[in-house]
């Protein structure tokens, strides 16, 4: 009988194995099918865009802009700060929130960079965010006018709004600890916020200025930066041995275009 009893409780740890492990085949083989799921992350000013949003809006109040830009060669406002007394000099000037919107939709674009973001934004195995020291405001709306703001998971910003009297008001994005960003914004604790939220299989950043190192920086072996030539976070990037990414530099949206249609398809 004991001899019975201990067959038939083998005979069922054996049945119980092979069903565990058929099952651990069949989930391993369902992830490999699954296709690779990316990231792509771009900065605004000079990255997405030709040009730097806040600069294109001094346009409106010419050599008030200008004074006003004194303070800040000299330390004495963070940029963010400055583009909110921007915004104070372009009210008193008599701009309506319409005016002011319509200037910023004027905005040059690289036909190729919309023809990126669309062939981003089509792919399900694709989530594009937006990572950008510029505002709310102004990436919402040229976004809407391009017909791209729905492809955008996430845009991460400074927080802006037009107030009662129809006057621009802008604030930092957050307060943070990092000794190489700007006071309003640190683009590397997203990057890290971004992919612990996510099991993404890699990330790509596209970015052109010393505000992006960071982000840059928190990127892993297997990802990919890409970097505009000309600019400050190229030449910062080529100087230091710890950066983990792929390096990639870029020109204009025909580059970033073709760079995607190669290495995504």
């Amino acid at each position: 009988v004991c001899v019975s009893l201990s067959r038939f409780l083998s005979a069922i740890l054996f049945s119980l194995e092979s069903r565990i492990t058929a099952s651990v085949r069949m989930a391993a083989a369902s992830d490999a099918t699954l296709p690779q799921r990316t990231l792509v992350i771009f900065d605004f000013d000079r990255s997405l865009m030709e040009e730097d949003t806040d600069q294109w809006s001094m346009k409106l109040c010419g050599d008030e802009a200008k004074a006003l830009m004194d303070g800040y060669k000299h330390k004495q406002d963070s940029w963010t700060d400055l583009v909110g007394k921007v915004f104070a000099a372009i009210h008193r000037a008599g701009i309506s929130q319409d005016q002011f919107e319509s200037h910023m939709r004027q905005m040059i674009v690289h036909p190729n960079m919309l023809a990126a973001c669309r062939f981003l934004t089509d792919r399900p195995d694709v989530d594009c965010m937006v990572l950008s020291d510029s505002n709310s405001v102004f990436i919402e709306t040229i976004l809407t006018h391009h017909s791209l703001r729905e492809g955008f998971k996430r845009i991460v910003t400074n927080p802006a709004y037009f107030d009662s009297d129809g006057c621009l008001q802008v604030s930092h994005c957050h307060a943070h600890g990092c000794a190489i960003c700007p006071s309003n914004l640190c683009k590397g604790s997203y990057v890290d916020d971004f992919r612990s939220a996510e099991a993404y299989d890699k990330v790509v950043y596209i970015g052109d200025g010393g505000g992006d190192f960071c982000g840059a920086m928190r990127l892993s072996a297997g990802d990919t930066v890409l970097a505009r030539t000309g600019y400050t976070l190229i030449d910062k990037l080529g100087k230091t041995k710890s950066l983990k990414a792929n390096l990639v530099p870029w020109t204009d949206g025909t580059d970033v275009l073709d760079w995607f249609r190669e290495n995504l398809d």
